[in-house]
């Protein structure tokens, strides 16, 4: 549409903070009543950051946009699991997860604790979330599968960032590094921090 120019970035990058605001007020509204939609949407809307960022391209704004509509999908799926309810957190998760694949991190916890937060309805909710974990698979695991075949490693995405973590904390970078195994030497050295 605008003919290849870096223009085209920022527009993206716009248009995804444009969809957070209203994500913002869907969780919000959601979470607390409708003014409290409004008001998550308005504090997202004046956010400096947040509006400043928004024209540079980053893919923030479209991951913040992803995670809040994630968010949203999760509260009403606990609130009520159903199959329209398991469709939108199946989507919404596949697509935080292509923005960016450490938004498993959070779907795949808050789904099993949805599963396990309720005591009644457990067989109707089981089914209901294996019905968003099948659809989340079916969005997530061919990116998972190129990036195997590509690169031999399916969280390429999550582990090839540790080099960055650890050339800035001055820490060698000539092997490569799994996310897991960095976390485990953060944690292994320094557990409290």
């Amino acid at each position: 549409v605008l003919d290849n120019q870096d223009a085209g970035i920022s527009l993206a990058s716009a248009v995804g903070s444009l969809i957070a605001i209203f994500a913002a007020y869907l969780l919000g509204a959601a979470v607390v009543s409708r003014v409290g939609g409004l008001i998550a949407a308005a504090l997202m809307a004046i956010e400096y950051t947040a509006i400043t960022w928004a024209v540079d391209g980053w893919r923030d704004d479209t991951f913040t946009a992803a995670f809040l509509l994630a968010a949203w999908a999760l509260v009403r799926f606990h609130d009520r699991a159903s199959f329209g309810n398991a469709l939108l957190v199946g989507i919404t998760g596949g697509v935080a997860c292509l923005t960016r694949i450490t938004a498993l991190s959070f779907i795949v916890p808050a789904l099993l604790w949805i599963l396990a937060s309720r005591r009644t309805g457990i067989r109707d909710r089981a089914i209901h979330t294996g019905t968003a974990l099948l659809i989340l698979t079916a969005l997530v695991a061919p990116f998972l599968l190129s990036c195997y075949i590509a690169t031999g490693d399916p969280l390429f995405a999550i582990n090839y960032h540790t080099s960055y973590y650890r050339h800035a904390e001055g820490i060698p970078i000539d092997q490569p590094m799994s996310a897991a195994e960095y976390i485990r030497m953060k944690f292994a050295r320094q557990p409290i921090r």
